[in-house]
């Protein structure tokens, strides 16, 4: 995830499929942070001008779609 902003930060939704049809089961970011996000859609910040990489774990079409926001 990069954010091209140069002047201010932005967070970014992450959820498993457009539907959330999959489940999260582990994160690992280049920061060397891990993370367990228990199957639920989870908020990435980024400063500006700032850039991620994530190595997502997850299960396929453990969930149900649902068109729901994923309020985090």
């Amino acid at each position: 995830l990069v954010n091209l902003d140069p002047v201010d930060a932005h967070s970014v939704v992450v959820q498993g499929g457009a539907y959330n049809e999959h489940r999260l089961t582990h994160v690992r970011d280049s920061d060397g942070g891990e993370h367990n996000p228990q199957g639920v859609p989870f908020a990435v910040r980024l400063a500006p001008g700032a850039a991620i990489h994530l190595t997502i774990s997850m299960d396929r079409y453990a969930n149900p779609p649902t068109f729901s926001f994923p309020w985090v």
